[in-house]
């Protein structure tokens, strides 16, 4: 079905992001691409999808060919009609506000007929669990939402090949298992998968292979049975991430009096209804809170509240006793967003990493910083033009370098493989021993049992039964209790009537 033959790709500023790439994917078949972050895996999805050369420029050699038709001699436009793709980020492959709009727009495109669209618009409705993100506006959804919308749009494409950018990034446990089975339908259905990932517990049983790459060139192919019977030693030396689900092993963060930050009677309303409300939230100096919960429930929602924005919101915060205004809090702590491209601000890496670098630091230390985050000859690079694990890299390294005493990262690892996840522990265990007091939300559990001293749970949090279903849900017995107590839940009289205790 999709073939690459001796194929190298080298962008205009001359990195080398494909080196002499041959193999074949088969009509049906789903092929998992893996490896270290910047190892060219969305060069090659970028082939397939006609993106490179139409769209991104650079020196081609070697052929692609899509049943037997070489990919560079079609319009993109016709690549389109077999190809679908979801992408890293995929806010940036929408091109309407409403969601239903968005899973019938290569319908509409298509001329499909008014009825036809219909059936096809029921057809995905029944074959995947999203009828609740119909009519919805697609910036009110969650990273993990447009993720499942995007995978939903392709279904309703109808395409022989699908092309998945790390679709699982920003999905929790329960989002990663329904984009298991919805792979598992397009699959049954005789589509060709090609899948980037860095998570492969919810892959298994739906790989057929598995394609290896360091640095642009194959490593290695697997069956999936060998792929998935890696030892741990084996999958470490090749950079992987855990190959089998991995638990939370962090405990809820407990009770604490006159922490250095105080954060009090934070409550903000999602527009959709129902909100997070944290009554009261102390850490000490050098802890890392990991805060978890599935998509939607408010984790990033209480990041925004903690830094100042969200409609109908409501805190109070203090540093080492000290009242923290939205101003001086902005001073003072530093928000590492899940979608690192609204804060990358320069036309290069070592420009952006020293932007908001705390004055008494020296260019050893960003030295340290960047070849830490493996970011030290990407200097001169366009930050736009990396990959996203590398970019979210920039980010990160972009905040260790503020030096500010309160730094939150909102899902740090998504596109992020084994070796810089461990770095970005490493670093996260400095910034502690230093006294900074951090903030982890992430699906990962993975980096969370390696960074965090406590976690947080937020659970998900709907109208109209909001707020009862929303912190410490799902807890039993004294973790419950504690949690409670440490939180400080009660009832919201802004929003729901109902009381936070039975």
């Amino acid at each position: 079905m999709v073939r690459f033959e001796s194929v190298s790709f080298t962008y205009p500023q001359g990195t080398k992001a494909l080196k002499d790439v041959s193999f074949e994917a088969k009509e049906g078949e789903c092929i998992l691409l893996c490896g270290p972050s910047g190892c060219g895996k969305t060069t090659l999805l970028r082939l397939i999808n006609g993106l490179i050369p139409h769209y991104d420029r650079g020196e081609l050699k070697g052929r692609v060919l899509l049943k037997g038709a070489s990919l560079k001699d079609q319009e993109i436009y016709e690549i389109a009609r077999s190809v679908s793709s979801v992408f890293q980020n995929p806010k940036t492959q929408f091109f309407n506000l409403d969601t239903t709009k968005e899973l019938l727009f290569y319908l509409e495109n298509r001329g499909t007929s008014r009825e036809d669209m219909k059936r096809r618009l029921e057809e995905v409705m029944e074959r995947f669990p999203i009828r609740h993100l119909l009519y919805r506006n697609i910036f009110d959804l969650s990273g993990g939402e447009k993720q499942m919308l995007a995978v939903a749009a392709s279904f309703a494409a109808d395409t022989p090949v699908v092309v998945l950018d790390e679709p699982s990034a920003n999905l929790d446990a329960q989002g990663t298992a329904v984009l298991g089975e919805m792979l598992r339908v397009l699959k049954a259905r005789g589509k060709t998968l090609i899948v980037a990932e860095h998570r492969f517990d919810f892959l298994h049983g739906i790989v057929d292979r598995a394609v290896l790459f360091q640095e642009g060139q194959m490593e290695a192919i697997y069956k999936a049975q060998e792929f998935y019977s890696l030892s741990e030693e084996e999958r470490r030396k090749k950079g992987l991430r855990s190959l089998k689900k991995v638990p939370l092993q962090v405990a809820p963060v407990r009770p604490l009096a006159g922490g250095a930050l105080d954060i009090r009677r934070l409550r903000c309303a999602f527009p959709q209804g129902g909100g997070v409300c944290v009554q009261d939230l102390s850490l000490n100096p050098g802890m890392c809170l990991g805060i978890v919960g599935p998509n939607g429930c408010g984790k990033t929602t209480f990041l925004r509240a903690l830094w100042g924005g969200g409609p109908h919101r409501e805190l109070e915060v203090r540093l080492h006793g000290i009242p923290m205004s939205k101003r001086r809090l902005y001073k003072k702590g530093y928000w590492v967003m899940q979608d690192v491209n609204h804060q990358l601000f320069t036309d290069s890496v070592g420009a952006e990493v020293r932007l908001g670098m705390d004055e008494h630091l020296g260019e050893g230390d960003v030295s340290d910083v960047l070849q830490a985050l493996d970011l030290d000859s990407l200097q001169s690079a366009h930050p736009m033009a990396l990959s996203g694990g590398q970019k979210q890299r920039v980010a990160i390294a972009s905040a260790l370098l503020s030096q500010r005493p309160v730094i939150a990262f909102d899902e740090p690892t998504s596109g992020m493989d084994y070796g810089h996840m461990t770095q970005m522990v490493g670093l996260l265990d400095q910034c502690a021993k230093k006294g900074r007091i951090l903030f982890a939300v992430s699906h990962d559990y993975e980096f969370i049992n390696a960074c965090a001293q406590g976690s947080l749970n937020l659970k998900k949090a709907s109208a109209p039964g909001w707020p009862k279903e929303s912190l410490g849900a799902g807890l039993g017995g004294e973790e419950a209790a504690g949690l409670m107590r440490c939180t400080g839940l009660i009832h919201d009289p802004m929003i729901g009537k109902e009381e936070w205790y039975d």
